[in-house]
């Protein structure tokens, strides 16, 4: 079979060295400086060019070649693990040429004798730093189907790629992924020059670069050195790596970006253009559709809808703009599966049929979802926040990428004790839903971090985190399964999501004067006949859930009809709340 697969992927450090022996060309170029990425970025300037490049996340590192060029799309978990001293070229003594070492763990191109680590130029001697990353926490299935299968079967044989089982999955350092028990896929990403210093803790990034296989690790060593997870490999101060983390790979980045929340799904800007145009029919689909996971519920189900589209949009005296924490209550205990409860490595797993429904249907319709049943043992002895421990970041169970749904499952706790690490880990949850914010813990102090979760809570009464907003689910459960949906139903849903989520809005000063007005009556009329007067912090939830509504409707002004359906749907909610446990009321 001829070879069509281009040399970029199949040996990228060739295109470099004829990149290098061009910039060297220049003898007032510094040897160290050399930045290949403007080249590599133009070789795929687009999501097509790129696909064409084998990701990691599908492909584990032991079946490609080493030095291939690969995707990695993955979360920033630990953004310092150091900086490298390393060799990034060096003069041959046999004709004065000067060959660069850069993107890769090897020392290639190198004779005996025609190298002298004594002897290299501080010019030749370049710094590079190390960031940990993982695949995304909570990547649901559908996602992952859109995103990495792709037909790469001759890229595969012409790249000699080995067949590798599911049982051959083994993850070195299970303490920096947040998700216990989980499979994932993570490596030790090298930058270059100050390419990382955009790269922040918690970020989805996209990562291109040249792989090096793990550097393994004899059993006996890594039990020593597992406090730190790190290992010297150097048997000099110029061999490369100087630190590695055992049996993790390498990539050596020379091009990467950051994956805003908006692009952040698997769907293209083309895909998504004629959304809106639909919306007010998918939206009915889709209420129908998310109310099948709670007894037929309507109104919760049109909550779930806003939810859904909610984000942080903007931040004012430490308070964030947009976030909508929702808690169902009334939320049914059915019978446990105990085929997921008697697992204990399935710590993540539903224990509640009824929460398993909305698990699953809500993995359905976002691209990262993660459900966590708060029961006393999982609080008690799993981590919710990361915390550093002799400058390795551990992963916290609540370390994940914006735009996560989080379901916080409260039917799964039983009479039992918190502990210390129960009690911080609650405040932690409780910090989150309020504040959209995890904290993080360090040896001499702790680090608050803004998130932008999607935060829905099961409880069977009052729920035990202070959320935004409360809704009594009023029905009886009368099946176990979702309805089966095509599957071009289910991808127009995920579409629409994501559109309206980020859809421009506005609100003209005409409506919003009307709505003022509107308020002010209502605080005027409540005095006079002395019932309760609506706050502040009612208006700015009819504010939310009136823009959260005109966005499901694909509209992109506010209108009087829409704040009014608002104020309908929160009547509705607080009739529920007055008719049940006046512990409930918001």
């Amino acid at each position: 079979m001829p070879n069509t697969i281009p040399e970029y992927i199949s040996s990228p450090l060739s295109i470099i060295a004829k990149l290098f022996d061009e910039y060297v060309q220049d003898p007032a170029v510094q040897p160290s400086e050399f930045d290949p990425s403007s080249h590599f970025k133009s070789l795929f300037p687009n999501d097509n060019e790129r696909k064409k490049i084998p990701t990691i996340n599908n492909v584990t590192v032991e079946q490609l070649p080493k030095n291939t060029l690969v995707r990695f799309r993955c979360m920033v978990q630990d953004p310092q693990m150091g900086q490298e001293l390393f060799v990034a070229a060096y003069k041959r003594p046999s004709d004065g040429r000067i060959v660069s070492t850069s993107y890769t763990e090897d020392l290639r191109n190198t004779e005996a004798g025609e190298f002298d680590v004594d002897d290299v130029e501080n010019h030749y001697l370049g710094e590079r730093t190390m960031v940990y990353c993982v695949s995304p926490p909570g990547e649901t299935i559908w996602a992952k189907r859109k995103l990495y299968h792709q037909d790469i079967n001759d890229v595969m044989q012409q790249l000699t790629i080995q067949e590798n089982g599911e049982n051959d999955f083994k993850s070195p350092l299970s303490n920096k992924f947040p998700l216990p028990n989980t499979k994932h896929t993570s490596a030790a990403i090298k930058f270059y020059g100050l390419s990382q210093e955009s790269v922040k803790v918690g970020q989805l990034i996209e990562v291109i670069g040249v792989l090096s296989h793990p550097q393994n690790q004899d059993i006996t060593t890594a039990a020593t050195e597992a406090s730190s997870s790190t290992v010297s490999t150097g048997v000099d101060e110029y061999s490369l790596p100087t630190t590695s983390y055992a049996d993790v790979p390498v990539i050596h980045a020379i091009t990467h970006r950051i994956l805003e929340r908006a692009d952040s799904a698997p769907f293209s800007s083309l895909e998504r253009r004629d959304v809106s145009a639909q919306a007010y029919d998918i939206r009915e689909k889709l209420i129908g559709y998310i109310s099948s996971a709670f007894g037929g519920d309507n109104l919760v189900a049109e909550y779930v809808l806003l939810l859904l589209l909610s984000r942080v949009t903007g931040k004012a005296s430490g308070l964030k703009i947009g976030q909508f924490a929702l808690n169902v209550v009334n939320f049914p205990v059915t019978q446990s599966d105990t085929s997921l409860s008697d697992n204990k490595n399935n710590k993540l797993k539903p224990k509640n049929v009824a929460s398993k429904l909305v698990f699953e249907l809500l993995g359905n319709l976002v691209h990262h979802c993660v459900g966590i049943p708060l029961s006393i043992e999982l609080l008690n002895h799993t981590r919710f926040m990361p915390k550093s421990e002799n400058e390795n970041l551990e992963a916290g169970l609540l370390q994940l990428t914006d735009g996560t749904m989080v379901i916080l499952d409260e039917t799964a706790m039983t009479e039992g004790t918190l502990g210390d690490l129960g009690v911080r880990n609650v405040q932690v949850i409780q910090d989150l839903v309020t504040q959209q914010s995890l904290t993080y813990v360090f040896p001499y102090s702790n680090y608050v971090f803004d998130t932008d979760y999607s935060i829905l809570c099961l409880s069977e009464g009052k729920s035990i985190l202070p959320n935004d907003c409360v809704i009594p689910l009023q029905s009886t459960f009368t099946t176990e399964e979702l309805p089966q949906l095509d599957e071009q139903l289910l991808e127009l849903f995920r579409l629409y999501i994501q559109s309206m989520k980020f859809n421009d809005y506005g609100i003209d000063s005409k409506v919003s004067d009307d709505i003022t007005e509107s308020f002010v009556r209502e605080r005027k009329a409540a005095q006079q006949n002395k019932t309760k007067l609506p706050t502040q912090e009612d208006l700015m939830r009819w504010m939310s859930m009136a823009r959260l509504i005109a966005l499901s409707y694909g509209e992109e002004k506010l209108t009087k009809e829409l704040y009014d359906h608002a104020r309908n749907m929160d009547s509705e909610r607080t009739h529920r709340l007055l008719g049940g446990d006046e512990e409930a009321r918001k």
